[in-house]
C-alpha cells in the first residue's frame, strides 16, 4: 500500500513543486530590485489573480476525479467527453474573467489596495498583462488533470521541465537585463503558460483524448451532470480565494512602505513551498482513492478502505511534521532571500507559524483529497467555508498586525480539521460492507 502512495505522490510532487519553486524564484528575482512597493505591487496583482483563476477551479479537480473512475473502467468514450467539455467550458470561463480583469484592472485591484496606494500603478501595469495567462494557465490545468486521473505523469513531467526551464532563463533577464522590472515576471508567465497549453493540446489531440468533433458538438445532460455536480467544489474554491482576497486587503492596508506585505509574501511563500509534498499527497489523494475503491472487490472493500484512509492520513501527518524540522533548520536562510533587514524582522514570526502549521495541514489536505475522490464535493465546500468565515472574522480583531493574521491562520487551520473529523467517518461507513475479509493488493 505504501508503494502505492509513494509511486502517486512523487511524480505529482516533482510538478507541484514546480509552481512554489517559480513563484520563490520570482519574488526572489523581484526582492533584488530592493523595492519594497514593487514585491506589494506584485503580490497585490497575484492575489487578484488568483482568485479569478480559483472563481473556476474546480474544474481540473472535478476533471481528474470524473477521468480516474471512467479510464478506470476502461471507458473511453466518457473519458473523452468528460475531457472535451472541461476544455471548452475552461476557455470560456477564463476568456470572460480575463476579458473583466483586462478592462478594468483599477477597480479589480480595488479589492486588494486602498485608493492612493504607492503599489497601485505599478500593480496595475503588472495585472494587465499577467491577466492573459488565464486562458492558457486553465487550458493546461485541466489537461494536466486528466493526465493525473489516467495516472499518467511522464508527459506532465517532460513539459513542466521544458516550459519552467525557460521561465527560469527568461525572467531575471527581463526584470534586469532588459530592466522590465516587475512587468518582466508577468510577461515571462504570459509567454510560458501559453507555450505549456500548446503543448499539452497538441499532445492531448494525438492521444485522442481531445477530438474536435465532441468539443464543438452539443452536449447533452449525461455529459455535463458530472461536471454540474463538481460544481459544487466551486463554493469550496470561491470560499478559499475570498478569504485570501481579504487577507490580502488586511495585509496591504497595515502600512504603506509595503513591509508588511513583502513580510507576508516570503512567509507565505515558505508554507507553499515545503508543503509542496503534502499537496502532491493530497492530489495523488483525490484519484488514487476512488481508482483504489473501483478495483477493490465489494466484499473486501470494507477493510481495504479502512486500512488506505488510516495510511494516507498518517502519511500526510509525517511528511507535515518532517517538513516543519526541515523548513525550521533553514529559516536563517529563508530570511536572506531579501535584502531588506526591516522585512527580515516582520517575516520571522510569520514564518514560525506556517511551519508549525504543516503537521495538521498534512492530514487536512490528504482528508479533504479522500472526501473530493469519494464525490463527497459538498461536505468538503462546507468544510472549508466554516473555516473561512471563521478566519475572517478573527481578521476583524482590531489592532491586528501582522502577527495577528498568521495566529488567525492556525484559527482557519484548526476548524478544518474539526470539519475533517465530522465529516471523513461518512466516507468510510459508506464504502464499507459488513463482511471484514482481508484486503488483497489492488493496484
Amino acid at each position: 500500500m505504501d508503494k502505492m502512495i509513494v509511486s502517486s505522490t512523487l511524480p505529482l510532487a516533482a510538478l507541484t513543486s514546480v509552481i512554489p519553486l517559480m513563484q520563490a524564484a520570482d519574488l526572489f528575482w523581484v526582492n533584488q530590485l530592493g523595492d519594497t512597493i514593487a514585491v506589494s505591487a506584485q503580490s497585490a496583482a497575484n492575489m487578484v489573480y488568483q482568485f479569478s483563476f480559483g472563481m473556476f477551479s474546480f474544474l481540473p479537480a472535478v476533471t481528474a476525479t470524473l477521468v480516474s473512475k471512467n479510464y478506470a473502467n476502461n471507458d473511453l468514450e466518457r473519458t473523452q467527453a468528460v475531457v472535451c467539455r472541461a476544455i471548452v467550458f475552461a476557455t470560456m470561463f477564463a476568456s470572460t474573467i480575463s476579458m473583466i480583469l483586462f478592462t478594468n484592472t483599477g477597480r479589480c485591484l480595488g479589492a486588494v489596495l486602498k485608493e492612493g496606494n504607492p503599489a497601485l500603478i505599478l500593480s496595475t501595469k503588472y495585472l494587465r498583462i499577467r491577466c492573459l495567462s488565464l486562458i492558457p494557465q486553465m487550458v493546461s490545468y485541466v489537461c494536466f488533470s486528466a493526465f493525473r486521473g489516467m495516472m499518467d505523469y511522464k508527459p506532465c513531467l517532460k513539459i513542466s521541465f521544458i516550459c519552467n526551464s525557460l521561465n527560469v532563463i527568461i525572467t531575471p533577464l527581463l526584470i534586469h537585463v532588459f530592466k522590465f522590472g516587475v512587468v518582466g515576471s508577468a510577461i515571462s508567465a504570459l509567454f510560458c503558460d501559453s507555450l505549456t497549453a500548446v503543448i499539452y493540446m497538441r499532445l492531448m489531440i494525438k492521444k485522442k483524448i481531445f477530438v474536435w468533433q465532441k468539443a464543438i458538438q452539443i452536449p447533452t445532460w449525461d455529459e455535463i451532470s458530472p461536471l454540474v455536480k463538481g460544481s459544487t467544489l466551486q463554493a469550496r474554491s470561491f470560499a478559499m480565494h475570498f478569504t485570501n482576497l481579504m487577507v490580502a486587503r488586511k495585509i496591504q492596508g497595515l502600512d504603506d512602505t509595503g513591509v508588511a506585505p513583502a513580510a507576508f509574501a516570503l512567509a507565505m511563500q515558505t508554507f507553499f513551498t515545503g508543503g509542496v509534498i503534502i499537496f502532491a499527497l493530497g492530489m495523488a489523494t483525490q484519484t488514487l482513492y476512488p481508482t483504489a475503491v473501483a478495483k477493490c472487490s465489494d466484499d473486501e472493500r470494507g477493510v481495504y478502505v479502512k486500512t488506505l484512509i488510516k495510511r494516507l492520513l498518517g502519511r500526510g501527518f509525517y511528511l507535515g511534521t518532517t517538513i516543519t524540522v526541515i523548513q525550521a533548520l533553514l529559516i536563517p536562510f529563508i530570511l536572506r532571500t531579501t535584502p531588506l533587514a526591516e522585512v527580515r524582522q516582520a517575516a520571522l514570526f510569520p514564518i514560525i507559524a506556517v511551519l508549525a502549521y504543516q503537521g495538521i495541514n498534512g492530514i487536512v489536505c490528504v482528508g479533504e483529497g479522500i472526501m473530493v475522490g469519494d464525490g463527497r464535493f459538498a461536505s468538503a465546500s462546507i468544510i472549508l467555508i466554516i473555516a473561512s468565515l471563521g478566519y475572517m472574522g478573527c481578521l476583524q480583531v482590531p489592532n491586528l498586525d501582522i502577527n495577528g493574521v498568521f495566529i488567525s491562520l492556525g484559527v482557519f487551520t484548526l476548524l478544518r480539521l474539526g470539519g475533517l473529523l465530522a465529516f471523513l467517518p461518512s466516507s468510510i461507513r459508506s464504502n464499507s460492507t459488513d463482511r471484514t475479509l482481508t484486503p488483497k493488493k489492488v493496484i
